[in-house]
């Protein structure tokens, strides 16, 4: 079973529903259960919706039952928001995050990808918690990947965290202040999950055409 929750109704729905499901997997007698929380969970961040998928890991695994955790970076997906990829087409990455702010990043197809591996292998992965990250990179380094493969200039815009709400500004303020790199055993997951898409890659894919309408380099 595979199971992922959202926060968007608040993080105490998220943890009920999350335990609950985790809980009937167990009296069901799931045999193998994967989990996809988030990179920086067991960081110490304060931040709700960090805490509350430790809080859900921490369940988990202590039903007794066969786990993976998968902890995804932050998805290449967030350039997608109609707002920031309007903005990116027009030479613009507006970010929460300064320009010197690094975050490992990483496409849904490759969590995918890794969550697949992770049933069709079980014996390879059975209690084991797994950070899922592509790249490491600065916002800065963001914009350059950007302004290289759309072949225009790509400048940096600061967006204020208290227009995204508290959660979320509280997130960006951590990860600010904290350049969270949470790289253990990085290395070790690209070997077991190979030919990842680096950033360069999903913006040929995912701004496909849309570099037709702009002034180029």
């Amino acid at each position: 079973m595979f199971t992922v929750q959202t926060f968007e109704h608040g993080t105490k729905k998220e943890i009920a529903q999350g335990k609950t499901l985790a809980s009937l997997a167990r009296e069901l007698g799931v045999q193998h259960f994967v989990y996809s929380s988030v990179a920086w969970a067991d960081a110490g961040s304060w931040v709700p919706h960090f805490e509350s998928k430790l809080q859900i890991e921490d369940h988990i695994k202590g039903l007794g039952m066969p786990y993976t955790i998968l902890r995804p970076a932050s998805l290449y997906e967030n350039f997608l928001y109609p707002q920031v990829k309007e903005a990116l087409i027009n030479g613009t990455l507006v970010q929460p995050t300064r320009e010197s702010t690094r975050l490992q990043y990483v496409a849904s197809e490759d969590v995918g990808r890794a969550v697949a591996q992770i049933f069709l292998n079980p014996e390879n992965y059975m209690n084991r918690t797994l950070n899922l990250a592509t790249e490491n990179l600065s916002t800065s380094q963001v914009a350059s990947i950007f302004a290289s493969e759309l072949e225009r200039p790509v400048g940096y815009q600061y967006l204020p965290g208290q227009l995204l709400g508290y959660e979320l500004d509280l997130m960006y303020q951590w990860m600010n202040d904290r350049n969270p790199q949470n790289r253990d055993g990085q290395d070790q997951v690209k070997r077991e999950f190979p030919d990842q898409i680096p950033l360069q890659t999903w913006i040929a894919l995912n701004f496909r055409g849309e570099q037709e309408d702009s002034p180029k380099l």
